[in-house]
């Protein structure tokens, strides 16, 4: 995927996909509580069918919770990675594309629980925070760690 956005001269096009996947939080973030549990809740009852069919007890866990902590840790992952792969490509510098992709994506969390201040049913929390940038450090930890075993 490198070599074929290197060779096709679309390395500034690449920027669209980050602020694009932002958008795509953006929408996620500015839905009510309701809305917000709403789809969390539809996550939650497919997690219980699964563990139902794998006999898994489940019982006393905050699938709800857990649910949505994971969505915030997934969702910027895809972002970390999204930035790294952006900076990456266009500027070939691994070390300055880790911390800015880690840099950007971690303030756009902040930004992004400030953001759910406003909304009616949510909320702005610390511990959000760090999960968004936890998320963002995965990915940009992960791509470096597969871009060193292509070298």
């Amino acid at each position: 995927m490198l070599e074929r956005a290197k060779r096709y001269g679309n390395k500034k096009a690449l920027y669209l996909l980050p602020v694009l996947w932002m958008g795509v939080i953006f929408y996620f973030s500015h839905q009510n509580g309701d809305e917000s549990s709403q789809v969390s809740g539809w996550f939650v009852d497919f997690v219980i069918r699964v563990a139902e069919i794998l006999n898994l007890d489940i019982t006393g866990w905050n699938l709800n919770l857990l649910v949505r902590k994971a969505a915030h840790f997934s969702i910027f992952a895809v972002l970390g990675f999204l930035l790294f792969l952006t900076l990456y490509i266009n500027r070939q510098k691994l070390f300055s594309s880790s911390v800015y992709a880690f840099a950007i994506g971690s303030v756009y969390g902040v930004f992004d629980e400030f953001h759910q201040y406003f909304v009616p049913g949510r909320s702005c929390q610390l511990t959000d925070m760090l999960i968004d940038a936890s998320g963002v450090m995965a990915a940009v930890l992960i791509s470096i760690g597969v871009m060193q075993l292509k070298r």
